[in-house]
């Protein structure tokens, strides 16, 4: 119109890591227009009142890729022309040190949506790279980003698994406030009860300014700053105190409290937040949390090609299926191949693994068709894949001539071990467990031990201080107070001896006997040969009765091995086998024993380490008929009773009783007892080229 226009352009440069091989990010932004003396704001600026979103993600994750790309689509369906102004996602390099950088960045320019790589934090602050410490880079990208806002200007702080639903209220934040979504005190940290030891001592007020909330974090850049320090210094403090690993995952939101707390900043609760499974979606909730969807499930990492038919109908569910169906429409999935899955492909193409299936598996986590094709093109054709492949070839030959060999000795081993048992049967007392008086260990030794038969040996204990004296009353008198390792919660997995130390907890040993006292039969609670070395502390008067236990002249020599048993009635240890010769003393209660011969080995679904897939108890034969070949010796060890279980029987028992055992393994053997060397650990859970 003929006036004369003033345009004032300033240019931040926010970050430049062009050096570094990686492009920096620049911001351009319309400060003010001057027109005849008028000042407007153009359509461009952005007010300081209203939010820029700031989620955080990882350059080297594939599911922080997807986690900012529905960010992104949602934001830009909620702000439309203003996304890019109203969004800055912050990118940290990587979460370990030992997690190679991301080099190549297409991907994320591709994405759209204004960025900031920073440092990762263990380097730019005094805390070392593990994984417990990798909550850290929330601050450690907020901390290079900070300065570039205006002070007054509000900024959201978010993780990267959360979404825009509508536009944020325009918030009304003091300088000394900040707003977070209060649901995270009740969901997770219980700051102001339970947990208020772990920030407690950090405060430096009375404890009025917090509030237990977390993400979205809402309110000024010079507020997020002014709380900032303290943030980070008292998140790297609880991670280095003994706290459990759940407390010290969550330290950032247990930080935030004590840090807003010394600072004197107020935590203002809003209702903002839909996380689905914990709340109800509502009209007030602006934003969405879907860390622990179930049917949008983050962690199955299946993206884009998550099947939507059993999606809701609201409006969170709606932005998620349109985000995927546009990838599909686009073929937008990753263009990047992680060098994790190239060396799977590798694997998969040696193992003779058809392209049609690699394609398949690899779609579960994220690629597209043609990226995978392409990649196992270019394995086919990479001449250090090829040498590899004739190698591969080559001694694949070699060893399936060794193979044919092995089976020949495999078989003729079951052949020899079904003729030993022929053989064994013909003995009278086939099937029986001799009882005898204890025999000079000389005797014993040529009789059973070398023979590798079984015999329960009687008259042994009858001075023995723990057959005389122990009772659990004799127990809570002397070590009432002490700590004791037990097994706690076995009913609940089937494999509780092979997962036993996830059952391991540690109580009182006046609160186990109580519990012993009470039960009239269980096999969910039980005091096992684990942490033994704990016990011999925490016992001591107990470990000085079961070391001075003789059961013969000239059977046990040097410093004492063995372990201690404690249960009420109905425990059962299942079918194992132990790589010693081992005298098992029942000092306490009855036990029904289950024994299975040595050579019996072929027959006894041997699918992991020393243990047995087969329950002797109640067998199967339907699923393991191999173990009708087998003989199982059935008999009863009362109290006073020393079962001498050789090397390679397997045994399964049973309490009848409140049960006390020991098992003595120094024997005074010209050679020693153990004989595991060259035994081999394997599963049937794990093969070469599997996907996961």
């Amino acid at each position: 119109a003929g006036h004369q226009v003033e345009l004032e352009f300033h240019i931040i440069l926010v970050k430049n890591r062009q050096l570094s091989g990686n492009l920096g990010w620049l911001t351009l932004r319309f400060l003010k227009t001057k027109v005849n003396n008028l000042s407007m704001e153009p359509s461009l600026e952005l007010p300081q009142q209203a939010l820029i979103s700031c989620p955080v993600g990882v350059l080297t994750k594939q599911s922080f890729r997807h986690q900012a790309a529905l960010f992104w689509f949602a934001h830009s369906q909620v702000y439309g022309e203003a996304a890019s102004l109203r969004s800055k996602v912050l990118w940290v390099e990587n979460n370990l040190e030992s997690e190679p950088r991301e080099k190549d960045l297409t991907w994320l320019h591709q994405l759209g949506a204004p960025y900031l790589i920073g440092k990762p934090y263990y380097e730019i602050f005094d805390c070392p790279s593990h994984g417990v410490n990798v909550p850290l880079n929330i601050q450690a990208a907020v901390a290079q980003i900070i300065d570039q806002f205006h002070p007054d200007q509000m900024i959201e702080i978010l993780d990267c698994d959360m979404f825009h639903l509508r536009k944020a209220p325009d918030y009304v934040v003091a300088d000394d406030e900040i707003l977070v979504d209060a649901i995270y005190e009740d969901w997770h940290l219980h700051s102001l009860g339970q947990n208020r030891d772990v920030i407690a001592k950090y405060f430096k007020h009375g404890g009025g300014f917090y509030n237990g909330g977390f993400v979205p974090i809402i309110g000024r850049a010079k507020t997020i700053k002014k709380i900032l320090d303290a943030w980070i210094e008292i998140h790297i403090d609880i991670v280095q105190r003994d706290f459990p690993d759940k407390i010290k995952w969550w330290a950032g939101m247990f930080a935030l409290q004590a840090a807003c707390e010394n600072t004197q900043v107020t935590m203002k609760g809003i209702n903002a937040t839909f996380i689905p499974g914990k709340n109800e979606l509502e009209i007030s909730h602006h934003i969405a949390h879907y860390s622990v969807d179930k049917i949008f499930d983050k962690k199955k990492q299946g993206w884009p090609f998550l099947k939507t038919t059993n999606f809701p109908g609201n409006s969170y569910y709606d932005c998620i299926r349109s985000w995927l169906e546009s990838l599909k429409q686009v073929a937008q999935s990753p263009t990047v191949m992680e060098d994790k899955w190239k060396h799977w492909i590798a694997k998969s193409l040696l193992m003779e693994h058809t392209d049609e299936s690699i394609v398949a598996n690899l779609a579960t986590k994220g690629y597209s068709e043609n990226l995978v094709e392409g990649e196992i093109k270019k394995a086919k054709s990479d001449p250090y894949f090829r040498g590899a492949q004739d190698v591969f070839v080559r001694e694949t030959a070699k060893l399936q001539e060794t193979k044919i060999e092995q089976l020949k000795a495999e078989k003729n081993n079951a052949w020899l071990l079904k003729t030993y048992d022929k053989l064994s049967r013909m003995d009278e007392s086939f099937g029986e467990i001799e009882r005898i008086p204890v025999p000079p260990f000389k005797d014993f030794v040529s009789n059973y031990l070398s023979k590798n038969r079984p015999v329960i040996l009687q008259g042994a204990m009858e001075d023995w201080p723990a057959y005389k004296k122990w009772s659990l009353k004799y127990f809570r008198e002397v070590h009432g107070d002490s700590t004791v390792s037990i097994q706690d919660g076995r009913n609940s997995d089937p494999n509780y001896e092979r997962n036993q130390k996830f059952f391991r907890k540690e109580v009182l040993f006046s609160d186990f006997i109580e519990r012993l006292q009470q039960t009239e039969s269980s096999n969910d609670f039980y005091m096992t040969a684990g942490n033994m070395a704990q016990h011999r502390e925490s016992l001591p008067e107990i470990f000085a009765d079961s070391d001075s236990v003789n059961i013969g002249d000239g059977y046990l020599a040097g410093q004492t091995e063995g372990s201690l048993w404690i249960g009420p009635r109905g425990t059962v240890t299942p079918l194992h086998f132990d790589m010693i010769n081992n005298l098992f003393c029942q000092i306490r209660g009855s036990k029904r024993v289950r024994l299975v011969p040595s050579w019996s080995l072929p027959w006894v679904y041997n699918d992991y380490h020393v243990y047995s897939d087969v329950d002797a108890a109640t067998p199967d034969f339907e699923q393991h008929p191999l173990f009708e070949n087998a003989t199982v010796y059935d008999f009863v060890v009362s109290a006073g009773e020393i079962l001498f279980i050789p090397i390679g029987w397997w045994h399964h028992l049973e309490s009848l009783d409140f049960s006390v055992s020991i098992t003595r393994k120094n024997l005074a053997l010209l050679a020693s007892n153990s004989f595991g060397a060259g035994f081999i650990k394997d599963s049937t859970n794990f093969s070469v080229g599997k996907l996961d």
